[in-house]
């Protein structure tokens, strides 16, 4: 996967990139101020060479190449200058500072993780180490010669091992984000389960239940052929071949014009501005829910005439209005799901809804309302990747630790480059309590970041100060390697801008120290002793903002692929469940849908068969948490016998007290006497009821009613009942204690 390592190397390539160019610059500077005498154009040989290799890395940081050839360049120019000078032994006369084609070496060591890998950077860094106790040994001895090499060797392994922790945190990201997408594709499957199951609901209550209903009461052929239409679209649709609602570009209203016709309803359209087609999502929805309207209105409001108002332009807004029998929109409608699932699923799948305004006598309105351009919530990266702790870093802080203890161990030696040792305590004490500060203070408190900078200032002044010769560049001035951990963790815990102020105080301090003792400030002992300050400055810049960047721009990029992942998840569930269901509805009523489709005339038995077919079909779409084969064997038995059945559950239903109450539904149905009528409905509610049954229009005889009572009884098991007998048997199950 090149996403998370692409993220992380931005920042690293262009940290890289600054590391180099400090160092380039500040080498050319050095020269300029202090020339060294080299052999006739061996310095102009290595400016243009390691100009040359910087442009290259800059382009391929710019571009985001995925091999960095230009800063494997800069790594080469700079440990064959950095061999040349040590075999060459050039040297400022009388000065032991770094000469600068020595100084060029740094980017050898200081980006070779990056440029090629961290172990590759830590055998550099030693051979580089090499190199500088190689070259002093014969200027300032050997035990600062060997300080110089741990210094210089031990920050190519801390370079090293910032790469290899960001190498290591890019595979915990990758790992995070595909741990983070399997979860989410189960949540978009899951919720694709729900969608696709309301999305088929809707198709086999408009086609496969309209279609029974009409073939079961058809009275002449003009009723026939509407329910050879509804079958025909229905078994094309369980053949996976249908399902759109787009109408070919027809327009709304002619398409619900085709349906008014279909049922024999007469519409009168005022409808403003029908802009044509709607987008796919917001036409199935839209054109589906006023369908399932317009059939209610010919099913039930006891009229022919229907009246569709409204306008159609950023939005959707139909009202279907008929002045029928009406009804009480609050009452109880066992087993009616055409306005929950058939009409307002529909829309609120498409951030729409609708309502429905009806009164008993007063005829009843429908209101649809939907965005044509829905704003569709996505499933955007919301779970933060870790990406690093802080003991991840415990190995850099070591290494940070041990070459602060080497600077001030050799520092404290200097004692007598200094005009007072109990400065020189001072400052040996100083040095580490600032990096321990930065390192375990609150990061992000700008009050201590200050502070820190401060101490940086004026440890440096102070140490300068309190040289003896503050122009000599050699060990006296320890310090200012010394606090490259502070200034290194400035950047790292707080911001690149208390770094830059903690290297600009240094080198004030520096300049002020020298004017306080000599009356001079020698720029280009600065120019040559702050660039290591800065370029751990710059490191630390590159890798902080690469470990702050990366959970930001891997989560928005992963978002941008995990959202076609996750819409082929649902797409693939939709498709799955919609196959499945269609599957069950056509083992049921298949056989009849295509007697249906044809327009046969069916005989009174075929008729008795589409109303039990179509009870069915409709106890799958309400009750499917309910049923088992053998409850769906004692229903089909008791409608035979002329018993009604209405069976209801929903779907959040949790399993405590199912299993009872679906025995008590059995013995309930199997006692029903024919004529009578038996409501279930498994719901459990806040206060803990299961669900509740009523027996209605004709009991049981006495004998067998007091047998039922004490059957329920014992299906109850520990489970809390509440029955009661007049007219009619009702009994309810509570999980939890039921009401008095």
């Amino acid at each position: 996967m090149t996403l998370t390592r692409r993220v992380l190397d931005r920042w690293l390539h262009r940290g890289a990139c600054a590391i180099t160019a400090v160092f380039v610059l500040s080498v050319m500077w050095q020269q300029l101020l202090s020339p060294v005498a080299y052999p006739a154009h061996l310095f102009q040989t290595w400016a243009i060479a390691a100009s040359s290799a910087l442009a290259w890395a800059l382009w391929d940081a710019w571009v985001c190449r995925p091999v960095p050839w230009g800063l494997r360049a800069c790594v080469v120019v700079a440990l064959l200058v950095g061999t040349v000078q040590v075999l060459g032994g050039w040297r400022l006369t009388g000065a032991g500072t770094v000469p600068p084609l020595l100084q060029a070496m740094a980017p050898a060591f200081g980006v070779a993780g990056f440029a090629f890998n961290p172990r590759t950077a830590g055998v550099l860094g030693l051979f580089c180490g090499g190199a500088y106790v190689v070259s002093d040994l014969s200027v300032v001895g050997s035990p600062l010669a060997f300080g110089a090499g741990i210094v210089v060797g031990g920050s190519g392994l801390v370079a090293a091992g910032a790469i290899d922790l960001l190498h290591r945190a890019a595979a915990k990201v990758e790992e995070a984000v595909n741990v983070q997408w399997a979860a989410r594709e189960a949540a978009g499957r899951a919720t694709a389960r729900a969608e696709g199951k309301e999305w088929w609901d809707g198709l086999i209550h408009d086609k496969v239940l309209g279609a029974l209903r009409l073939a079961s009461r058809a009275r002449d052929d003009a009723d026939r052929r509407a329910a050879a239409e509804l079958a025909k679209e229905a078994l094309t649709i369980s053949n996976g071949s249908g399902g759109s609602a787009d109408g070919d570009g027809e327009t709304l209203h002619a398409r619900l014009e085709a349906t008014c016709d279909r049922l024999g309803l007469v519409m009168a359209w005022r409808v403003r501005g029908d802009r044509g087609t709607l987008p796919p999502e917001v036409d199935l929805a839209v054109v589906g829910a006023a369908e399932e309207a317009l059939t209610n209105v010919a099913r039930h409001s006891g009229l022919r005439e229907v009246t569709v108002t409204g306008s159609i332009d950023d939005s959707v807004a139909l009202d279907i209005i008929d002045g029928g029998v009406g009804f009480d929109p609050r009452a109880p409608r066992p087993g009616r799901i055409g306005i929950d699932r058939g009409i307002s699923a529909r829309l609120g799948r498409v951030g729409g809804s609708a309502s429905v305004l009806s009164t008993p006598g007063g005829g009843t309105t429908v209101r649809l309302r939907a965005a044509v351009h829905p704003q569709v919530a996505t499933d955007s990266a919301s779970v933060p990747v870790e990406l690093w702790k802080h003991r991840d870093f415990l190995a850099i802080f070591v290494l940070g630790c041990v070459m602060t203890v080497v600077f001030c161990v050799i520092g404290a030696s200097q004692h007598h480059l200094v005009v007072s040792p109990w400065v020189l305590v001072v400052a040996v004490v100083a040095v580490p309590s600032l990096g321990l500060v930065a390192a375990f203070a609150p990061a992000g408190r700008q009050d201590i970041a200050a502070a820190l900078t401060v101490g940086v200032t004026g440890v440096v002044l102070l140490g300068t100060s309190n040289l003896r010769n503050p122009y000599d560049g050699t060990w006296g001035l320890w310090f200012v390697g010394a606090l490259n951990a502070t200034e290194t963790l400035l950047v790292g815990r707080f911001s690149a801008f208390w770094g830059g102020v903690a290297v600009a105080g240094a080198g004030g301090g520096m300049a002020l120290g020298q004017l306080h003792r000599g009356g001079v400030a020698d720029l280009g002992l600065i120019v040559v002793v702050l660039p290591q300050m800065l370029a751990f400055g710059c490191a630390a810049w590159g890798v902080r903002r690469a470990l702050d960047l990366a959970t930001e721009a891997i989560n928005a990029a992963a978002a941008e692929q995990g959202a076609l992942r996750l819409a082929d998840a649902r797409a693939e569930e939709a498709a799955r469940v919609a196959q499945s269901r269609s599957q069950d509805v056509i083992v049921q009523a298949g056989h009849l849908l295509e007697r249906i489709a044809v327009a046969e005339p069916l005989s009174d038995p075929d008729r008795d068969r589409c109303r039990l077919a179509e009870a069915e079909a409709r106890d799958a779409l309400v009750a499917n948490p309910l049923l088992t084969p053998d409850l769906r064997a004692s229903v089909r038995q008791a409608r035979e016998r002329g018993v009604t059945v209405a069976l209801a559950a929903d779907e959040s239903t949790v399993e405590l007290g199912v299993p009872q109450f679906r025995g008590i539904v059995s013995v309930v149905i199997e006692a029903a006497p024919p004529g009578s009528r038996v409501n279930a409905r498994l719901r459990r509610d806040e206060r803990g009821r299961v669900g509740s049954i009523t027996l209605v229009d004709v009991l049981p005889d006495a004998q067998t009613l007091p047998r039922l009572l004490a059957r329920i009884r014992e299906l109850a098991g520990s489970l809390d009942l509440l029955m009661s007998v007049d007219d009619d048997l009702l009994v309810e199950l509570w999980g939890g204690r039921a009401p008095a």
